[in-house]
């Protein structure tokens, strides 16, 4: 089976993790092995962290941004520190729409047209 045309820019993963308990800060973060790096990101925690949802991205600069820093512009206004943001309804809802399958792969499609689409060197 062939892979659409595009979608080799998807090389990476996003993926959404939270502190222990409802309203628990939410890391927006990128990795090439999403089980590995929930795995690294726990042993200095002082409480556990639940991965929410994962999508993949691209860490080429589309538009300016790779994915990750996109998301992180996009929910700015709810940044915490560094790469920790506040539980918000609108960041809750984000993570929701990309726990489902159609979610995620319309969020997959649209960051492929946008690779395939952006004209800058």
């Amino acid at each position: 089976m062939s892979r659409k045309k595009g979608y080799e820019k998807l090389d990476i993963h996003i993926y959404f993790a939270q502190l222990e308990g409802p309203g628990g800060p939410v890391k927006i973060g990128r990795a090439n092995d999403v089980s590995l790096r929930m795995k690294q990101l726990a042993v200095p925690l002082p409480y556990s962290l639940r991965l929410l949802a994962s999508h993949r991205g691209t860490s080429l600069y589309v538009a300016g941004y790779t994915t990750e820093k996109h998301l992180h512009r996009e929910f700015s206004a709810d940044r915490i520190r560094g790469e920790w943001f506040a539980a918000s309804e609108r960041l809750m809802r984000y993570v929701r729409f990309v726990s489902t399958d159609a979610g995620r792969a319309m969020v997959e499609r649209e960051i492929v047209s946008e690779a395939l689409t952006d004209t800058r060197p």
